[in-house]
Order: structure tokens, then sequence, then C-alpha cells
């Protein structure tokens, strides 16, 4: 007895000596409504015990009765527990004139009960609250039943929701270790007008695109009625649709196609945060499902531009382990984007197919890219974003090149290859070469560059001689380049080593990522062509 009092009153003399070092760690208990909670402090011997229970007032001294027993004792239970009892406590003890505490955490739960979902307005500030019992809780709040980022707290707020809220309907999932409760579905309604205008966009199935689920829609909105109408492109077809938005911005139409023909069902949502509006959705048949993207486009803006210019833009293969199933080569673009952010873009597919496309940019700088080729039995598709990055001006997600099979010279049983685009502003200069190195390595590969199976890389040094001149090393491959300064196109012809003959070589100057890229054809193939410095 005197050993554990003499511990007991060394230890809170070492706390008091040196507080900075002393760190009292609670000890927590849990259990249901209705059960019993003993809480032990470990202590023995003829000391003064006193619990007390912490409030927002204060701690207050416990007595025995009713739930309370063991107030003045080392132990201390609580029967007949309630959601009420949930708190902190203190046990104070008291030996050879000093005391000490010991901290515990309680912890009393039932099947979480959502008990009120409101809102309240504070000038443009809309906050959603819930108001839920049943311990340790823990929230999660929805907009349109999708799960919003970040939004764990018992209250939601938009400061400024006309431009942070998107119209919809908010909910709230309540859980804890007991289980889980949702507010009434569909919820809280929020809505705010349809921004007008005109909104594009593009639908594809990412994971597994198809020429048949792919293409490109543009629709036109009134603010007043939330009515649009527009038209679905797919290749050369176009279906028109019109309908209207609901108060949560969602609208559900049915797009007749051919005749005879199985519609289309699509489903738009839209979001209007940050002065960006957008569309969102799928559109379907039996067969396919695609995702649906679009954005608002910024036209009549009070300002010009700042990304109007000249550009130049590749299409960077990711597949070069065909084995001369699918083209190697780089597709490339010349891009020129007026004052007014409408794009034009010309160039050629990755195997020296022609290509052509125009739309208008989204304030934020997206680029909806649809390109149907090879007489609407192919395409390119996919989002790519313009922007005023060091790192490049023209980046994206990866596209989609397809082709269907069909009796053609190249790759008659089609492919699907994806591509990653980069570009850069495009600057001619009278004086200076455009070309953002002087000496450089010219790589060739793919195509018809195997051999069992394996891709050659066939390497050249190259100089760039002012202005805008190249000169090859010597060798069998007899490389030839030219540039035109107006464009950033590069052009010629190099010795196929795998046949023996010319195959000529098409590319594009990317000036801030200081390369070129491109492709050659061969016999019946398209290989990889880059260049950058050494």
């Amino acid at each position: 007895m005197f050993c554990r009092l003499f511990w007991l009153a060394l230890l809170v003399f070492t706390c008091a000596a040196d507080r900075a070092h002393c760190q009292i760690i609670p000890i927590s208990y849990t259990n249901l409504v209705g059960g019993t909670i003993t809480v032990g402090s470990g202590l023995q011997g003829d000391l003064g015990y006193q619990w007390f229970e912490g409030t927002t007032n204060g701690a207050i001294a416990l007595q025995d009765g009713g739930q309370i027993q063991g107030s003045q004792t080392a132990t201390l239970t609580i029967n007949d527990l309630m959601l009420t009892n949930t708190g902190t406590y203190f046990l104070t003890t008291t030996a050879f004139g000093f005391q000490t505490n010991q901290i515990f955490i309680l912890y009393v739960v039932a099947q979480p009960e959502i008990q009120k979902l409101d809102y309240f307005i504070v000038g443009n500030s809309l906050t959603f609250q819930v108001e839920a019992t049943g311990g340790l809780l823990s929230y999660q709040w929805s907009w349109q039943g999708n799960p919003i980022t970040g939004a764990t707290n018992s209250t939601l707020t938009f400061v400024d929701a006309d431009t942070t809220a998107n119209a919809g309907y908010y909910s709230v999932a309540v859980t804890n270790v007991l289980g889980q409760t949702n507010s009434s579905l569909p919820g809280i309604l929020f809505t705010k007008p349809t921004p007008a205008g005109t909104y594009q966009g593009l639908f594809f199935n990412d994971a597994a695109p198809t020429l048949e689920s792919s293409g490109w829609f543009q629709f036109t909105l009134s603010a007043s009625k939330r009515s649009f109408s527009g038209k679905l492109t797919i290749t050369n077809s176009t279906y028109p649709f019109s309908g209207s938005f609901s108060l949560d911005h969602v609208t559900s139409v049915t797009v007749a196609t051919k005749k005879n023909a199985e519609p289309l069902d699509l489903i738009l949502q839209m979001t209007t945060t940050n002065d960006a509006p957008q569309v969102v959705g799928t559109v379907s048949n039996s067969i396919w499902s695609a995702s649906v993207r679009g954005n608002r486009l910024f036209l009549n803006a009070p300002t010009n531009s700042p990304l109007a210019g000249s550009y130049t833009v590749a299409f960077a293969n990711t597949n070069l382990s065909s084995a001369g199933t699918a083209p190697d080569g780089n597709g490339y673009g010349v891009v020129t984007i007026s004052k007014s952010r409408a794009l034009v873009m010309k160039g050629r597919a990755g195997d020296g197919t022609g290509i052509s496309h125009s739309c208008s940019l989204s304030r934020l700088g997206d680029w909806p890219l649809y390109v149907p080729i090879y007489k609407n039995r192919g395409c390119l598709i996919g989002w790519l974003s313009v922007s005023n990055s060091a790192a490049g001006n023209i980046q994206g997600e990866p596209l989609h090149w397809i082709k269907n099979s069909f009796a053609d010279k190249f790759y008659p049983d089609g492919f699907t290859v994806s591509l990653q685009p980069v570009g850069s502003t495009y600057t001619n200069s009278m004086t200076n070469s455009v070309i953002p190195f002087t000496n450089g390595v010219a790589l060739f590969t793919g195509g018809d560059l195997y051999t069992g199976g394996s891709p050659i890389f066939d390497a050249l040094k190259v100089r760039i001689i002012p202005l805008n001149s190249f000169r090859a090393e010597e060798g069998t491959e007899n490389l030839a380049l030219s540039l035109q300064a107006g464009t950033g196109i590069v052009s010629g012809h190099f010795t196929d080593l795998a046949t023996s003959r010319s195959a000529p070589i098409a590319g594009v100057v990317l000036q801030q990522q200081q390369s070129i890229l491109g492709y050659f054809i061969s016999t019946n193939k398209a290989g990889y062509f880059g260049m950058s410095p050494r």
C-alpha cells in the first residue's frame, strides 16, 4: 500500500515539476443506449476519489443516485445509458496533499436517426444543415445522388451560391458504427436559371470506343423557358433533338434516328459553377452507351480571347507495340484560333489521311475534337484544352483514332489506337530559325521497320542550318527534310531500311516541346518519325 501511494505521489510531483513533458492520454469507452459502462481507474487503496462530468459550464461533481454509482470510488458505473451520457469524465485522486487527474471519454451510440434536414440563406450564402442523433456520427452530403468531395460535416455551405452551387437535389447520409440512415429522397431542391447560350461537345465510350457510339453534339438553350434544340452528329448522319430542362437542370429526350432504326436515349445534367456551364450525361440504345460532355461556348465575349494565335499540335502515338497491325505514326495539325475563340485545324492523321476540323472553345479553353475520316468509316475523337501553360499550350486527354475494317491498302482489318495530344504556340520569324534547336536526332521506327515482331529503331544525326535547313549525316537512308516556315510543317523522304524504297515523311514543329513529330509512309504501313535535340 505504501509503495503504491509513493509512486502515485512521485508521478504527480514529476508532472507538476515539468508540465511541458507531462501528457495525460484520455481513455475511451463505448456502449449502446440502455447498456452499462463501467469506468475503472486501475487505482487501489485508501485514496480520495471524486468523479466529474465535463460540461460547457465546467466540470460538475457526480453524486451517486439514479444512473450513477461509485462517484467517489476508483470505479464509476453508469446504468441505463442515454445519448446525453456521451462526454468527457474526470477522476480526481488525492494523496499526500497532491491531486492527479485521469480523463475518460464515454461514447453512447444508437442507430443513427435524422431529426431534421433544413437550409437557410444569408445574403447569397446557402447552407444545408442536418440534425441527427445516434452518437459518433459521420456525414456525407450528395448532389443529385452523387457524393460531394469533402462535404463531410453536419452543414454544407456555399458562400456564393449563384456561382458555386449547382441546381439540383441535395441530400445527406448519416453513419455511425451501427449503420447508416439517409435523408428522404430526392432531398432539398436548389434551383436557379439555366445559362442561355450555345453548347457543344462530344459523346463516346472512353473504355471501349467504337465509330458507331462516337460523335459530336450542339444545342442552343433559352434561359427563360429552359428549352433547347440541337443535333447529334455521327459521321455524316445528323439527328435533331429538342426538349427542356427541369428545375434541377436535368433533361431526358428521345432522339429519332434513321427510318425504322432504333432511337437514341439522351440524358443530360447541367452544371453551372464558376461561370463555366457544362452538360454531362449519356446517350444510348439497346446496343451501346456513351458518355456525354459539353461546354457553353464563350461567344460575344466582352474582350478578345488571350488564346488567339497560331499553334501546332501533334497526336503522339502510344501504340508502338502493334508489330505493324496498326499505324505507328504521329498525326499533326496546324491550328488557328481567332479573337472570338473560333478554332480551325488542318493536318494529317498518322497514316497520311487528311484531316480538317473547326469548332469554338469554351471560356476555359476546352476543345472538343471530332473528325470523321476514311469516308465516314473512321474518326478521331477526344478532348483537348488550350491554355497559356509553359509546359505546352495544347494538352489533353487521350484521343481515340478509330478505323473500321474495309477493303483498303492500309490496315484493311481496322484498328483503334490511343493518341496523346501535345501542342505549342507557333511563331514564324524572318530572322531566326523556327526550329528550337541546332543539333538533333531523327528517329524512325514502326511501320514496316520490324524484325521478329520487335521494332527497329533507326536514328540519324541532323544539323539545323540557318535559316531552317536540315543537313543529315551521310548514310544509306539518304534523309532529306524541308520546312514550311509559315506553318511549321516538315516534309521530306528517306530510304526505308526494310524495303530499300524511298518513304515520304511529314510532321510538325513543336516549339515549346523542342521537338518535331510526324510519320513516314512505307509500302502499306505508317511508321513513327520524330526529332529532338541532342
